[in-house]
Order: C-alpha cells, then sequence, then structure tokens
C-alpha cells in the first residue's frame, strides 16, 4: 500500500513535467536523478555529460515541481526511488537522514576533501550526528545586489559600514530612486530578517536558530523595529515585485539600487537582459553592531543517496565525480555562481567582486535560515516575518508570535 501510495503521486509528477524516468530500473549507463527546480534543466544537462565522460554514466533528470518533499518522503521508502536526490542541507536533511534510508558519504566527503574538491568549510551543513549524508550541489551566498547606473549616477560606491549603507539609501531617495526591495511571500522574507540578525548578532543568530535564545529577546525586538523603520522611510518597492522580471530591469535602468538575494539569481537576471557587471554587481553586508566580525549567509543544495535505488552501488561510484573540475566548471558556468569547489574559476563578474570582498573582510560563513532550524518552525516562522511586514508596527506581536510557533516547533522535533 505504502509503495502504491508513493509511485502514483510521483507518476503523476513525471507526467505533468514531461520527465524522463528511469526510477526504479537497473542501467549500466545512467542515473536517475530527482530535482525540484525544473529551469536548471540544461545546467543538469551539460554537467551530466561531463560526468558520462567521466565515469560512463549520466544523469536522466526527473524535475518534479509539485509536492517535492513529500513524494521524496513517500518514495524513498521504496525502490520506486531516484537513485540521486536533490535535498537541501541542515535541518531538512537531518529530518530526512532519520528515516534511515539515506547513505552516509564520509569516504567520498574524505577523498573530496584530500583531492581539494570541496570546501572543507561546508561540512557542518551537509552532516548529521557527526558523518556526511550530502555532496554540495552549489556554493551561493546571500548578498546585495546593486545597480550599476544607480551608483555611477550618484557617485556612490558599495558600503563600508552600515551607516554608509544608510546614507546611500537616503542619496538614492532623495533622487528618486527607490533604496531596496523586499518580497513578502512564501520563502523571500528570509532574505532580509537573516541578514539584519546575523549582521546586528551573529552569535544570537546561531543560538536563536538551535532553540537556544527566546524569539522575544530584545536582540529580536530591535532588528524588527529597525527593518521597520527602514520601511516607514518609503524605501523600499512594492512587497509582491518579482525579482527577476521586476527588479532585474529597474537594476538595469538605476530605478532600484539594491536587491537581496541569493547569487543563484545570476542566470535569472541575465535571461531578462540583466547583465553582471555591467548592470549589477554584488556586495555583502556590513556588520551593524561595531565590532562584530563580518560573515555571509551560505546556501547549499545537496545531493543524497537513497539506500535502497536499483544503481546504488553504481551511485556511490560515481557521484564522488560530481566535485570534479571538469563536471564543476559547465555547472558553475551554467548558473553563473560559485561552485562548491573552491579552485573553479568563476565567470560572472558580479560574483568575482563579491568572493573578492569576502576574502578581504574574513567574512565567516553562517548557514541560511531556511536550513538552520526545523522545516515546521522555519515556515510559520516566515509566515509571522510576512505578517510583521505587512504591518511594521506590530514587530512586538509578531515577535511573541514567532516565540509561541517556536517552542512548539522545538517539542515536537525534540519528541520526533
Amino acid at each position: 500500500m505504502l509503495a502504491a501510495a508513493a509511485v502514483s503521486p510521483l507518476a503523476t509528477a513525471l507526467a505533468a513535467c514531461g520527465g524522463s524516468s528511469t526510477l526504479g530500473e537497473r542501467s549500466s549507463t545512467r542515473l536517475a536523478m530527482m530535482n525540484d527546480n525544473s529551469g536548471w534543466l540544461d545546467g543538469y544537462q551539460a554537467a551530466g555529460k561531463a560526468l558520462a565522460q567521466a565515469t560512463g554514466y549520466g544523469f536522466d533528470v526527473n524535475s518534479i515541481t509539485n509536492n517535492y518533499n513529500q513524494i521524496v518522503k513517500m518514495s524513498i521508502q521504496t525502490r520506486k526511488i531516484a537513485d540521486v536526490v536533490k535535498w537541501q542541507s541542515g535541518y531538512p536533511l537531518t529530518e530526512l537522514v532519520r528515516g534511515g534510508r539515506l547513505a552516509a558519504l564520509d569516504d567520498i566527503w574524505d577523498s573530496a576533501v584530500s583531492a581539494d574538491r570541496v570546501d572543507e568549510s561546508l561540512r557542518p551543513f551537509v552532516s548529521v550526528d557527526s558523518h556526511v549524508y550530502g555532496l554540495p550541489l552549489y556554493k551561493s551566498h546571500f548578498a546585495f545586489y546593486y545597480s550599476k547606473a544607480a551608483f555611477e549616477r550618484f557617485d556612490l560606491s558599495p558600503p563600508d559600514t552600515y551607516d554608509d549603507l544608510i546614507e546611500i539609501a537616503k542619496t538614492l531617495k532623495g533622487n528618486g530612486v527607490t533604496p531596496f526591495s523586499a518580497q513578502y511571500s512564501a520563502w523571500q522574507p528570509m532574505c532580509w530578517f537573516e541578514e539584519l540578525l546575523t549582521k546586528t548578532d551573529p552569535e544570537f543568530y546561531r543560538a536563536l536558530t538551535s532553540g537556544q535564545a527566546a524569539y522575544t529577546d530584545p536582540t529580536l525586538l530591535d532588528v524588527l523595529r529597525r527593518w521597520g523603520e527602514l520601511m516607514q522611510n518609503d524605501w523600499f518597492t512594492a512587497l509582491d515585485l518579482d525579482i527577476a522580471s521586476g527588479c532585474g530591469p529597474m537594476l538595469k535602468e538605476g530605478t532600484l539600487g539594491m536587491v537581496p538575494y541569493g547569487t543563484w539569481n545570476s542566470g535569472s537576471f541575465v535571461a531578462n537582459g540583466v547583465e553582471p557587471g555591467e548592470h549589477f554587481g554584488l556586495f555583502n553586508l556590513p556588520p551593524i553592531t561595531r565590532g562584530t566580525a563580518h560573515t555571509v549567509i551560505v546556501e547549499s543544495g545537496v545531493f543524497t543517496l537513497p539506500r535502497q535505488s536499483p544503481n546504488h552501488e553504481a551511485a556511490l561510484d560515481v557521484i564522488g565525480e560530481w566535485l570534479a573540475p571538469g563536471v564543476q566548471q559547465p555547472w558553475s558556468d551554467y548558473l553563473q555562481d560559485s561552485s562548491a569547489n573552491p579552485n573553479i574559476p568563476v565567470k560572472n563578474p558580479a560574483v568575482v567582486e563579491l568572493q573578492e570582498q569576502l576574502a578581504r573582510t574574513h567574512a565567516e560563513p553562517l548557514q541560511r535560515f531556511y536550513e538552520s532550524s526545523p522545516p515546521q518552525l522555519v515556515q510559520t516562522v516566515l509566515s509571522d516575518v510576512s505578517a510583521f511586514m505587512l504591518d511594521p508596527s506590530q514587530y512586538r506581536q509578531a515577535a511573541e508570535q514567532m516565540a509561541r510557533h517556536a517552542d512548539e516547533a522545538w517539542t515536537d522535533w525534540n519528541l520526533a
């Protein structure tokens, strides 16, 4: 019954997206891969071609855009599961590992480290109980895209301090340019929330996301109050403005100053005619609290290997080559972002600009909010943050609501 329940929605999803499925089939040349981003198909095919040349195995990509998490959690309990499954790092990875269906990848990780094919700083993000269960799919940063046109027009430079950022915003607003964008739907409220938290007090951020600090703590209240003041200055775009089709052209035109978002979005901007280096650059937000170390939010999806897949032994042999330069270069080129392999040259000049700043300031990587707490808690807190964005004056009530959700979520997580 369980197998039938898993296969039925999976088959429906694959039929809807037109995916090429080898799920549940043995193969001597192809590994079935499950993925929730159909827009990356060309990139997977380019990397898969390089992987096939190196190992004899390529990817059959099954892109599932609806109910992906639920389908993975159901089908992983059967043999109708892909050999390679795209997933999230952090707590979502822990959630999947708890089912006992994923293979530990310690040997593959250690070999990649020895070959200098992976950034060792990512290990905590992909580990559960000291064992590695995921290989990094990419290494993105959350940063501020800035408009080259607007900054050049008013002789502005990326800020060295938070006070510089405020002065830039005042200059832009005074000249008819909207300083910032913000989005209130789905996961997107996280962008400002995590930036302001980590730049105010990174240690508090770690404590908060691990359940060791309260959402009603004065530090969080100050963050929400500060954010509310920025919004009350009328410094933001409409909260439902689309990043790629809305914010991108505004950056190009110089009518929007800055957009906090993941560096993986560069490809979407380029698809809308907004070029890195020419139309936008990238900078990391400086610390808000004086004396605080520089930090940067890092995001890395992962490839996991279900133990029950029909080509599991082959997958263990093959997936170690995912981080090889010959595979990572076409993948990084497609994403226009940095690779988990630190030796892969990045061709996106805006990302290079950001990387140079991160190296210069010795910015410490922090895991993004979405993977830093139990999934149930992340979803409810982001809903509370979204409501706060619509009425910033209610920041205390929003914090109290987050605290109630945190108590419930941590209780459930610790009982699981």
